[in-house]
């Protein structure tokens, strides 16, 4: 510990004399590089003066900064891996902002990857990107964690180490993740399963808010995480990256490495294998140690594809594993104890740091296969073809085990869950037709879930069919998108008792809707809106739930009555970008959900032979939730950067005329970067602090929660990091300190808010080498 210290230390204080003043000379170039086809930032590119020795690489947001210029011409050179070199001439100081888009390099004319279209962000929706330097200050933790950099979203917390991501107030069935073009599908009903997914895989993660059935199905009524890979190596080679990841709190930390190659003798072959590790032990708040809140996980994948210009195939596998300890202080045998915990300040019992995971705890595994083939039908025409399959596992252990001598010795798991889910889609985009381009499709999904165990759900049988279209319009300043979309789904559910088998059938169906609008008013100024109406059907859970859930330690009861969801979700955004020193957006939004499903507090608690836990029923109401997320960056000066960030959340139960439980309160925050110039080692030196304040969540109902919400509280980050141009590849270094003043809080959303108090300060220490 005390060596992190010394390295913290000497990056924060040593970073400030690294870097490097211009001349006599005041000219400046500045401006953004982007990929002439993606219009996507590019991110290291070097951008440099042929007549001087001096350059720079672009930053995360694919800016470029040269100063200490003299009035003239010049030649200036931008080369990137993707896109080769190109050289420019420019004359100072007329041409003193230039920005540039590099064309592709035509190098391998023949081999063209092709990536999915499909799961991208809409250009009418609300989005926000995790990439560059903001990913990479994410890796080691969960997505759930990862996402809480996204202004807007929150989190649904079971503990320390149970992340669930929350979009404008909603979460679990409510929002889809794709891994990888792929729908996310495991045992993501419970509060306490979190998403089985390794974000180590991720060269970008987007958050797409607002209603998004109709690309995406049922179940998309808050919005989508799409979690994308890089595209597959395209140049001859071999390439990769490795991480490392130091964690304080936990005294552990996280391992991955990845490599990937091409063949010049066979460039339409690419392929990819990656890995990654992770172990923490007990974690601790600023007063004590939470005991068996450990976590192991092993995680790999491998991707190959085989692409020519007129058709390609690629296949993908991915294999999460993880053990994760649930905190032993949140279950008591009796209601006395129960109680007693729940208005103590601290836990009842006392804990020593370890690494060991016992009992209870949730082993989870979860398996991907993807293939994906397609096929030009025309100049832009194409024909997509996916199969995917996933096979999901999830095991709880309880506390105890079985009071028989026999059965604790198999030491066997009380709850047993296996999902498996096949989905296959042929989608066909047209090409692009009087300022129209779209692209329709069918899918047709099959799920089966088998269980053992204490009973919680039933075993269950699902099929689904859909069909969709969508339509965009471009010209000029406008773009304007509606798509539609027809969902037909089967359930069937087995339940033994009394040694008889019993099955009931559910069938749903149901359209959805979306209608979007982008007018770009300046260069800099854009607007959006989005009306979007999609639904959702009861979940398994909701409707059969009916006994003790042992990863939350509740009693949960499902009600066999409850109907589909129907959301009309309207949000609009005002966005100001890529002006030298000033960026922001503002968006709000309004989402009616006719009979929304929740889980509410019922006292008082139950008592079992197992112990005596919290209990929820599941009910339904109509609600609102209506909001506005705001964000601004402003660069009073060269280098330095000052950010601000705000989210605001209402949620009303209107049929009871109340508020609705375990919903965020407002947050805001603040921050500070300085960039340091470049030195003769050291690339995009910075240090970084940041605040977030959390007001008291006032609007809960009346006498309805164990404990009312806990106090306001605020939170520092601190951070810094460069990088280091090595003969072969790159190096980052990165240091951030969460909690930084070691505060003790309890976070309203966190279903252990009960028992105990959050994490205490945790400092993450980030190598990363490319190569």
């Amino acid at each position: 510990m005390r060596f992190i210290w010394l390295i913290s230390i000497h990056i924060l204080f040593c970073l400030p004399v690294l870097g490097q003043g211009g001349g006599s000379c005041r000219e400046v170039l500045y401006g953004i590089v982007t990929d002439s086809e993606t219009m996507e930032a590019l991110v290291y590119a070097k951008v440099s003066i042929k007549e001087q020795d001096k350059g720079v690489f672009t930053k995360e947001n694919g800016e470029y900064r040269l100063e200490g210029l003299c009035p003239g011409e010049y030649t200036l050179t931008v080369s990137d891996i993707g896109c080769g070199t190109t050289e420019y001439t420019i004359q100072l100081p007329k041409e003193s902002h230039f920005d540039i888009s590099l064309p592709h390099s035509q190098s391998h004319v023949d081999t063209v990857h092709i990536h999915d279209e499909h799961p991208g962000p809409k250009t009418t929706q609300v989005s926000e990107e995790l990439t560059g330097k903001v990913l990479t200050e994410q890796k080691g933790k969960s997505l759930g964690e990862a996402l809480l950099a996204v202004n807007g979203v929150s989190a649904l917390q079971t503990g320390s180490s149970v992340f669930k991501p929350m979009i404008h107030g909603l979460h679990s069935n409510r929002i889809l993740i794709l891994n990888n073009g792929v729908r996310q599908e495991g045992q993501q009903w419970g509060n306490e399963h979190g998403p089985e997914l390794d974000i180590f895989i991720a060269n970008k993660i987007t958050v797409v808010k607002g209603a998004n059935g109709v690309r995406y199905g049922p179940d998309a009524i808050a919005g989508v995480v799409l979690v994308e890979p890089a595209e597959l190596r395209d140049t001859a080679g071999i390439g990769g990256e490795i991480n490392l990841v130091g964690i304080s709190n936990g005294r552990g930390g996280a391992a991955s490495g990845m490599v990937e190659g091409n063949f010049s003798k066979l460039p339409a072959l690419s392929w990819r294998l990656q890995g990654s590790l992770k172990r923490l032990g007990n974690v601790q708040t600023p007063g004590y140690v939470l005991g068996n809140t450990g976590v192991r996980e092993l995680n790999y994948s491998a991707a190959a594809g085989w692409n020519k210009s007129r058709y390609g195939l690629d296949v993908y596998f991915s294999s999460f594993s993880s053990d994760l300890g649930v905190f032993s202080g949140s279950h008591f045998g009796n209601l006395t104890d129960l109680e007693a915990a729940i208005e103590s300040d601290t836990p009842l019992l006392e804990y020593d740091f370890a690494y060991k995971i016992n009992r209870p705890y949730q082993h989870v595994e979860h398996r991907l296969v993807k293939v994906k083939s397609f096929v030009k039908t025309g100049e832009e025409n194409q024909l997509n073809l996916t199969y995917s399959f996933q096979d999901n596992i999830r095991l709880e252990y309880d506390k105890d085990r079985p009071y028989n001598d026999s059965l604790a010795a198999l030491d066997l798991p009380q709850l047993n869950y296996n999902v498996g889910t096949q989905n296959v889609e042929l989608m066909w985009e047209h090409s692009r037709y009087r300022g129209f381009k779209g692209m329709a499709g069918v899918t047709g999904t099959r799920q089966a879930n088998v269980w053992s165990g204490t009973f919680l759900i039933p075993n269950y049988l699902t099929y689904s069919v859909s069909a969709y279209a969508i339509e965009r319009f471009v010209r000029l300043r406008w773009e304007l998108e509606a798509g539609i979309r027809y969902d037909y789904k089967w359930l069937r559910t087995y339940r033994k008792r009394n040694g008889v088998v019993s099955q009931q059938d559910h069938v749903w169906q149901n359209p959805s809707l979306d209608l979007g609008g982008l007018y770009r008013i300046s260069p800099h100024l854009s607007t959006t809106v989005n009306f979007g109406m999609a639904w959702r059907p009861p979940q398994v859970n909701e409707l059969y739930s009916d006994g003790l859930h042992h990863g939350s330690a509740s009693i949960e009861v499902g009600d066999l009555n409850l109907v589909p969801e129907k959301a009309y979700n309207l949000i609009a955004s005002l966005k100001y970008k890529n002006h030298e020193r000033f960026s922001g957006e503002v968006s709000v939004y309004h989402n009616y959900i006719r009979n929304f499903i929740y889980l509410a507090p019922q006292q008082p608690p139950t008592l079992t032979i197992r112990g005596a836990f919290p209990t929820f029923f599941f009910r339904q109401v109509d609600a609102r939730f209506f909001g506005a997320d705001l964000s601004a960056s402003y660069s009073p000066a060269n280098g330095l950067f000052l950010t601000g960030r705000a989210a605001i959340l209402r949620a009303m139960n209107l049929t009871e005329n109340n508020y609705l439980a375990l919903m965020p309160a407002d947050r805001f925050e603040g921050g500070v970067r300085f960039e340091f110039n470049d030195g003769e080692r050291l690339m995009g030196p910075f240090v970084k602090a940041g605040v977030a304040h959390t007001l008291l969540q006032t609007r809960t109902p009346l006498n309805e929660d164990y404990a009312p919400a806990p106090p306001a509280y605020t939170l520092v980050q601190l951070g810094g990091g460069f990088m280091i141009p090595m003969e072969v590849g790159n190096l980052e270094c990165g240091l951030t300190l969460d909690n930084a003043t070691n505060t003790r809080y309890r976070n309203y959303l966190n279903r252990f808010r009960y028992f105990t108090d959050e994490m205490g300060r945790n400092l993450f220490l980030r190598i990363k080498y490319i190569f």
